[in-house]
């Protein structure tokens, strides 16, 4: 009975299913926008669908081998994209970006949130997008606008509605943004299964993402975390191979059944001659040995009549299947109280259900009561939104209204929680709809592409940057805040993927006030994931086309967004520029990508009070950091031995190499000495030969013999006179090159050869420089002069540079060099001369040059050799990621902000200078209605203590200044602020709390500051500008000129904290404190362009004989 009873609910389930109601939508469409539906690539125009293997620099294909049944298998050919899309090729892989390429995805809704999921689209290759909303005013006025950046998208409006449930085949995916619910479970109940479904909608701090990708749902590559690749050497081949690995492995790395990659050239197989590739097998692992501390493998790969080489091998994870179940049903199934039989049906039909991502104030991936009353809350508003015929104003009863609904949809709904969610609905909150236009963008592609693991759901609640002390919403506050956030300055270093998405971001907010520093420019590259740059940018300063395309976006309105070409540094220029726009309501917003950059502006924010939000990405990963003044550590203080740079010019590049990387770096070297440092050199003799060749010899007598030949070299094809001899003569020192840097045939050898001919032609321009007049004496002249050098070099007892066979050989080259007509005629009458090149990624001749070198360098020292794409990656320092990812970093980092607003607000900020546990000996009371004055046993140094800080007078002159910062009092505010970290190719989500500034505490009991807390966020402020005497008499301050004595500076310190201070250390070196510079002045001993130095103060303890750590002196001229 229990068995025929469980048939009989799954038959009606099924029934249930396959008779749900049809969505009655007209058939009929037009194209309004756009030319192709098929269009593989909107950023290009209109590529028809039969050319998608063809885009621009695109050498994808599929080849075949053998697998030890014989069966043929597919190996991919890991090309190089070298157009727009290259960044997104670097994290999904060709594959991916081939079916990104031929998708079609419909948008229904045109709408804000619309505006960012296609600008995703359109950045990540989309091939076409088609838009329906019933209002078609709308839609032309969203495109009208997307085509300000994207003139050449392929978007195109519907002027009906289509018919999800016959056109789901049209198109890969159905997105619905902000859209009534029951029409999107209609419509997704009509194409499980048919088509990959999304839902999303924004209100307020909140944000859900529903996925369906149906049930077994194909995931071909699990995350973006690779495994380490090994090297390897064939030990037999047969039917089965043996591999050796030579890299260091442990056995237990690999097991039996294991997927493997391995990497190979594949233009060293005898049936692949002129072939240039680099391939990637899979293959199984049947057997894993280990002999002589070496990890042996047998696959399942036949390569009988392969040449020995070095491949690679890295694990791969297997393919695996989701389930995904219809809108409708998870929302039955989150709020029905499930029983064991219902979930038993579920894992039925569900065996592998899809996870969910909650980025909530209580983290964490299990649904508890506080995400049900949210999901009830989004329901609740989607009722009363559509169908509400009231204000949608704030007004109690509505709210009251509001609750009751929540509740009536989940019983269980938290009032508290229903309550935020209403007060928050009326206010818009930019970053949350970046972060869900990232998040619908980022799932949809995953489910086109099958790379990496999707997510059911994605709910983002941020409430919890609004909540006051009791934890409830406070309308009034968060309406302050809201005027506060965009009156607000800030700083914005660099202008690249994150800096564009903040600047994108603040201009919604309605800031006012932004200064944007970036000194690159526009590569197209770039046009991959930086929201503000057209293909017409290409070539032009990053900050002046941000900010220009802002202000096109909105309507030339943002006056007071400054742009700077310039590198933030510690220069003259950049400090002038950024004391004349600061102000204490300045928020720095970090959008470098080096630690250098990050380095430079953390000192900034510390010297200057100001907070800084942090972020960084990698691939799928991404990052976001706060460092308030006095409230958290700051990002320098976290880096440690991270700050140390590896030097990339070690023995192993220029020496033996040991990995890929290395001849990758010899490969970029060699470029630059062939095509700028020569081009350089050869001008310079051409315009001065002895000079040139004086400053040669300075480097030794080797490099001088060298460049005796290079000169050679170089005038043969500059004596050319006609076209044909110089074609004839660059061929010519190619195979010269070639037989000196590379010295073995190589099927590379041809690449390489013709990217030195393209190359070396590219650089040859027309003479500029005046041409000598040649003769007998003239060269005669310039040999004795030579010699004469040569001799007095000699003669100086550089015997270890010039031994006397070496002196032989240099005299020798020199004679034989002005003896070459060819020097001669190009001296005389050349009518060319070289120009510099420098790599640029989008050159096939540079690319060409450096995959050819790399990789015959590679085999030479039985190094595994990589494709043209990870060559690129190594050779620019790559990192690799897409447009969603960086809106997610970036959304996440700017919603801090708003933290910082609220909790100014409830006073949880504010320089508090309590010295009550501070200890001045000998206090004399106060002196006038302003000044604490207290004095010290040593009467000529003295305190005041005003709304300006903690003062330190020497006598009567103003010496130092020093804030001190009540951290006992602060000592848990850093728990209000969070880190986050995402790994948005498993989805997954984590967020900690900063840690609080290092407090060191001032000791000594003799010391004037005895009690004192300080940090590396307090330093002493000496400051030459404000300096003036104090008047006993009329208790008023006298400006002077007198500067302020080393010996003036060192005994207020020493008084302050009884130290003895031993000397100063600053970017220019260390200065030792003795009897001569005590008397000098410190305008004299420090001196910066930019007038503002930052001291450290050498001193040890006074008793102890220790060192002792010291705020840093702000010293400003």
């Amino acid at each position: 009975m229990l068995a025929l009873f469980i048939i009989n609910v799954v038959i009606a389930v099924l029934l249930e299913i396959a008779t749900c109601r049809s969505v009655n939508f007209k058939q009929d469409h037009v194209l309004t926008h756009g030319s192709d539906l098929r269009n593989p690539n909107p950023f290009l125009g209109n590529i028809k669908t039969n050319n998608i293997s063809k885009l621009p620099g695109r050498q994808d294909s599929v080849h075949h081998g053998r697998n030890s049944k014989g069966k043929a298998t597919s190996v991919v050919h890991s090309g190089i994209c070298r157009n727009l899309f290259s960044r997104v090729e670097l994290v999904l892989g060709s594959n991916a970006l081939d079916s990104i390429s031929s998708a079609n995805v419909l948008i229904v809704g045109a709408n804000e949130l619309s505006n960012k999921v296609i600008a995703h689209f359109i950045r990540s290759g989309i091939g076409s997008i088609c838009i329906w909303d019933d209002d078609t005013q709308k839609s032309n006025r969203l495109v009208e606008r997307i085509s300000l950046l994207h003139p050449d998208a392929n978007i195109n409006i519907l002027k009906s509605e289509p018919n999800f449930e016959k056109e789901a085949s049209t198109y890969r995916a159905i997105v619905f943004l902000n859209q009534p619910l029951q029409s999107a479970i209609e419509a997704n109940d009509r194409i499980h299964n048919k088509c990959k479904f999304v839902f999303a909608s924004t209100i307020g701090a909140y944000g859900l993402v529903f996925s369906d990708f149906g049930t077994n749902h194909l995931v071909t590559t699990r995350s973006d975390d690779k495994y380490p690749e090994h090297s390897c050497k064939f030990t037999s081949a047969g039917n089965k191979t043996w591999l050796e690995t030579t890299s260091k492995v442990q056995k237990s790395f690999y097991s039996e059944n294991d997927t493997v990659n391995l990497t190979y050239a594949h233009y060293l197989l005898n049936e692949n001659k002129g072939e240039t590739d680099i391939q990637v097998l899979k293959c199984k692992v049947s057997r894993v040995v280990e002999e002589n501390n070496n990890v042996k493998l047998l696959i399942d790969l036949d390569t009988r009549g392969w040449p020995q080489m070095t491949v690679s091998i890295s694990k791969v994870d297997e393919p695996f299947f989701l389930d995904f179940a219809p809108l409708s049903h998870f929302i039955k199934s989150i709020f029905s109280k499930q029983s064991y039989f219902t979930l038993f049906l579920d894992k039925i039909f569900l065996s592998n259900p899809a996870g969910r991502l909650l980025i909530t104030p209580k983290s964490g991936n299990i649904f508890n009561n506080d995400h049900l009353s949210v999901i009830s809350s989004f329901l609740a508003f989607d009722q009363m939104a559509f169908n509400f015929t009231g204000t949608m104003d704030f007004d109690w009863n509505y709210h009251r209204y509001f609750i009751d609904l929540c509740r009536k949809i989940y019983p269980q709904c938290d009032d508290v929680i229903a309550s935020n969610f209403n007060k928050l609905r009326h206010f818009h909150i930019p970053p949350i709809d970046f972060m869900v236009g990232a998040f619908v963008a980022q799932e949809t592609i995953k489910g086109i592409t099958n790379i990496f693991t999707p997510s059911e759901l994605v709910l983002i609640d941020r409430s919890d940057l609004f909540l006051n002390k009791s934890g409830n919403v406070d309308f009034d506050i968060v309406k302050k805040v809201m005027s506060i956030v965009s009156n607000y300055s800030y700083l914005v270093v660099g202008a690249g993927a994150l800096g564009c998405d903040y600047l994108r971001m603040l201009a919604e907010m309605s800031v006012s006030r932004v200064n944007v520093f970036d000194d690159d420019t526009v590569e197209i590259s770039n046009l991959s994931r930086q929201c503000l740059f057209t293909p017409d940018d290409v070539g032009k300063g990053k900050a002046e086309s941000a900010i220009k395309n802002l202000n096109r976006l909105h309507d030339n309105t943002l006056k007071d967004y400054k742009y700077h070409k310039l590198l933030f540094t510690d220069s003259f220029e950049t400090r002038a520029i950024v004391n004349s726009i600061w102000s204490d309501k300045t928020i720095a917003l970090s959008a470098v990508d080096n630690m250098q950059g990050r380095i430079t502006l953390d000192n900034f924010c510390i010297e200057n009070n100001i907070p800084l939000v942090e972020a960084g990405i990698h691939g799928m990963k991404c990052s976001t950091s706060i460092f308030i003044p006095h409230i958290t550590e700051s990002y320098s203080s976290t880096m440690q031995d991270k700050m140390l740079v590896n030097d990339k010019s070690s023995c192993t590049v220029k020496g033996i190499p040991k990995t890929i990387e290395d001849t990758v770096h010899y490969s970029m070297e060699l470029f630059s000495w062939l095509f700028d440092s020569q081009h350089v050199f050869i001008n310079k003799f051409m315009m001065d030969p002895v000079k040139t060749l004086r400053q040669t010899m300075d480097h030794g007598h080797d490099y001088f013999l060298n460049a005796i030949q290079v000169i050679k070299d170089n005038c043969d094809i500059l004596s050319s006179e006609s076209e044909s001899e110089i074609d004839k003569k660059i061929l010519k020192w190619a195979n010269k090159n070639y037989l000196k840097y590379i010295g073995y045939d190589s099927p590379l050898g041809d690449i390489w050869i013709s990217s030195l001919i393209r190359l070396k032609t590219g650089c040859l321009t027309p003479k500029k420089c005046k041409k000598l007049t040649i003769n007998e004496s003239f060269i005669d002249e310039i040999k004795s002069q030579v010699i004469r050098f040569l001799t007095a070099f000699k003669r100086k007892g550089n015997n270890s540079e010039l031994s006397k066979g070496s002196y032989e050989k240099c005299f020798r080259a020199i004679s034989e060099l002005f003896e070459d007509k060819n020097v001669r005629k190009a001296l005389e009458s050349a009518n060319f001369s070289y120009s510099s090149i420098f790599f640029e990624e989008n050159r096939e001749d540079c690319l060409d040059f450096i995959y050819a070198t790399s990789n015959m360098r590679a085999f030479k020292y039985n190094i595994h050799q990589k494709d043209k794409l990870s060559i690129l990656g190594i050779a620019k320092a790559i990192v690799p990621a897409i447009s969603t990812c960086v809106s997610i970093a970036a959304s996440t980092s700017l919603l801090e902000v708003y933290r910082i607003a609220i909790l100014s607000q409830y006073n949880i900020f504010g320089h508090d200078s309590d010295l009550k546990s501070t200890n001045f000996k000998n206090s004399k009371g106060i002196i006038g209605d302003i000044y604490l004055s207290l004095y010290n046993d040593d009467i000529s140094i003295w305190f005041s203590l005003s709304d300006k800080g903690l003062r330190c007078f020497n006598k009567n002159k103003l010496i130092a200044t020093l804030k001190p910062f009540n951290y006992l009092k602060s000592r848990n505010h850093c728990n209000y602020f969070n880190h986050h970290f995402f790994n948005l190719s498993i989805m997954k989500h984590f967020s900690n709390h900063p840690n609080p500034p290092y407090i060191f505490q001032v000791t000594n009991p003799n010391a004037s500051l005895y009690g004192l807390s300080l940090s590396f966020w307090d330093y002493i402020l000496v400051d030459e500008q404000s300096a003036h005497f104090y008047n006993f008499k009329t208790h008023k301050n006298v400006f002077k000129k007198n500067g302020i004595l080393v010996g003036e500076l060192v005994k207020s310190i020493e008084n302050m904290f009884d130290v003895i201070v031993e000397g100063f250390a600053s970017p220019s070196g260390y200065i030792l404190i003795n009897d001569l510079n005590n008397r000098s002045s410190l305008s004299d001993l420090f001196f910066s362009p930019t007038g503002q130095v930052v001291i450290s103060i050498l001193a040890y303890d006074r008793h102890s004989n220790k060192r002792i750590e010291l705020p840093d002196i702000n010293y400003r001229m």
